[in-house]
């Protein structure tokens, strides 16, 4: 599914901010929560934009580096030369700017770690996430118990 940005949930819609800005943020804001190791993949003509970073931290009493990677959504515009859609770069950044932020301050806020907070997100591989290994393995998980089937006489159901 696509999202435009004349959707009414989508916001920062009216942003003017350079998407070159929004990524100049976002490396002062890791570097704010004390992530010094930041690699970009910049090529908006392509249409290819993330950012992995790595998280060091001491969790019971064992330092782990994982490292998360991060894609802005792909929030698109209808120009009006022959309907023609792009990707809006300026709004797609701004909620990534966003996303990070508030993963980053409801980590600081709670006193949780940062590991938990982007947990989804943790690179296992060169080409998978965390979240893609655990919602192929996620069936071997039961939330409920199975169904049973409970026989019931005619009798058994009037006698209240």
């Amino acid at each position: 599914m696509k999202l435009y940005t004349d959707d009414r949930l989508v916001h920062y819609k009216d942003t003017t901010i350079n998407p070159m800005s929004t990524k100049a943020e976002i490396d002062g804001l890791l570097a704010t929560f004390g992530i010094k190791k930041v690699m970009w993949e910049w090529d908006l003509q392509n249409n290819m934009v993330s950012v992995a970073f790595q998280i060091s931290e001491v969790i019971n009493n064992r330092t782990v580096e994982p490292v998360v990677k991060l894609e802005p959504p792909r929030i698109w515009s209808k120009t009006t030369r022959k309907h023609r859609e792009e990707i809006n770069w300026a709004v797609s950044m701004r909620h990534l700017w966003w996303f990070i932020k508030s993963h980053l301050e409801m980590a600081y806020c709670f006193q949780s770690n940062k590991t938990t907070e982007f947990l989804p997100h943790i690179q296992i591989s060169e080409t998978k996430t965390l979240k893609e290994v655990m919602f192929t393995e996620i069936k071997h998980f039961a939330a409920l118990p199975e169904p049973r089937t409970i026989d019931v006489t005619p009798e058994e159901t009037t006698q209240r």
